[in-house]
């Protein structure tokens, strides 16, 4: 018999077995093997490794690699007019960025290739969008404008679709397109901009030309790609 390998329960390691052990009822020889199986990864394992459970994407899965990001490639017009904005009321000494629409903020950089793959398959299937800019939204600690468009979240689900086994938490979650051109202020100071803009606000309209893939640096971005639609 393999070293390890408990003859009351074949095929199942000590490592394994200490954790069914600890079960209240305690269960059968029979009863602790459904455990096993229920849970087994349709991958072969030997009787030194303990059977794989698949599980969710964690955000702390990606904290030890540079994520990748993804945005929104803004027409060349508006991307200067919010920037404008941000660089006039984002605390200078945090704003490293150009203003920027942002899908997914924290995406596994181990999963690079699938995500240059997929990105690039569905901007040559899409066309370019026209999508609005609409009233100012209060952040808290600084402001962003909303920019809805059915045709942008229906192309961020299909990719979140593809993706969804190891995205984070926040990018599995409900998505609202925006712009911020303030943040990480005092909540004073994000109201007083919010009334502001709420009472003069004109809206706008921009372009989305295609989607641009970054890594994220410790605070700037680094652009790896930017993809245009119908390429």
């Amino acid at each position: 018999m393999p070293q390890g390998v408990d003859e009351r329960l074949p095929g199942v390691p000590p490592m394994c077995r200490r954790g069914v052990r600890h079960l209240t009822p305690p269960l059968s020889e029979g009863g602790m093997r459904q455990v096993f199986m229920r849970h087994q990864h349709p991958v072969a394992y030997s009787a030194h490794d303990c059977i794989p459970r698949p599980r969710m994407a964690q955000a702390s899965d990606v904290d030890d690699m540079e994520p990748l990001l993804l945005t929104a490639k803004l027409d060349p017009a508006s991307r200067a007019l919010f920037t404008g904005l941000r660089t006039k009321y984002f605390p200078a000494e945090r704003n490293y960025l150009d203003a920027h629409l942002t899908l997914f903020h924290k995406l596994d950089r181990r999963q690079e290739a699938a995500v240059r793959r997929d990105v690039a398959f569905a901007c040559s299937t899409s066309s370019p969008m026209v999508i609005p800019v609409l009233e100012p939204v209060f952040l808290g600690k600084g402001v962003a404008l909303r920019t809805p468009s059915k045709p942008l979240d229906s192309l961020r689900a299909r990719l979140a679709g593809q993706w969804k086994p190891w995205l984070t938490p926040q990018d599995r979650q409900g998505h609202r397109a925006h712009i911020t051109i303030q943040n990480k202020v005092s909540p004073e100071e994000a109201r007083g901009l919010f009334d502001e803009l709420r009472g003069t606000w004109q809206p706008h309209t921009l372009t989305v030309q295609g989607l641009e893939l970054h890594i994220y640096k410790g605070g700037p971005w680094e652009l790896l790609e930017a993809y245009d639609f119908g390429a």
